[in-house]
């Protein structure tokens, strides 16, 4: 588990499709392949999904894990980037924490 948390990212902000499941999952690989291009990140994503439950007036987080825990480094060294970009920049990556991690207070 710590070593696939290690490889992972979750992507905050990422509009999300109103087409069915099938679809809404290939519109989501298509987004973080064009976010991960906007970056000039190698890393390749062995799964992407939606964390959490579908709601029409949310955007829901997407979770990326990379082959390798170097794919998600490189995300985190150019995920400053993305204030620049005029296609995302209201796109936020953070690391992925548990759910006792993520309530700790700080």
């Amino acid at each position: 588990e710590q070593q696939q948390r290690r490889r992972s990212a979750v992507f905050i902000g990422v509009a999300e499709s109103c087409d069915p499941p099938h679809l809404r999952y290939e519109r989501d690989v298509e987004s973080v392949a064009e976010i991960l291009n906007e970056l000039n990140v190698n890393g390749v994503p062995v799964e992407v999904y939606r964390m959490g439950v579908l709601n029409p007036a949310k955007c829901r987080p997407v979770k990326v894990v990379f082959r390798n825990s170097h794919g998600a480094v490189q995300v985190f060294r150019q995920c400053y980037m993305l204030k620049c970009s005029p296609q995302f920049p209201s796109v936020y990556i953070r690391p992925f924490y548990t759910d006792p991690i993520r309530k700790e207070p700080f």
